[in-house]
């Protein structure tokens, strides 16, 4: 299993991070945000930025990176917590979940 991130997500996460309802979650929990990106970038799979973007969400269309960096990489699971990939449910086969229903789909996969 290897989680994958582009130059792009890795922005994309540069910016949330810094959302405030995160930099105090964060805060409580003890860590930086130049913590978490730095796990984050240790963690990830780094892979060359998509070549076509799909316009399947028009609502945010920036969402559409995720789901071609899902694709060109044949991910099984793209996890996110974004209302307008979670209402796909799947995309070219790739299942759309929330991070705790990824968790559980991992343990189910782990315990066969």
């Amino acid at each position: 299993m290897k989680i994958v991130s582009c130059e792009e997500t890795t922005a994309e996460l540069r910016r949330i991070i810094d959302y405030e309802k995160f930099t105090q979650r964060l805060s409580v929990l003890g860590f930086s945000q130049a913590e978490v990106l730095a796990y984050f970038m240790n963690l990830v799979f780094h892979v060359p930025s998509p070549e076509f973007i799909p316009e399947k969400i028009l609502e945010d269309p920036f969402d559409n990176f995720f789901l071609a960096l899902a694709s060109e990489n044949t991910a099984r699971l793209i996890v996110s917590g974004d209302k307008h990939l979670l209402t796909l449910e799947e995309y070219s086969g790739i299942q759309i979940v929330t991070p705790s229903e990824a968790c559980r789909v991992i343990e189910t996969v782990l315990n066969l």
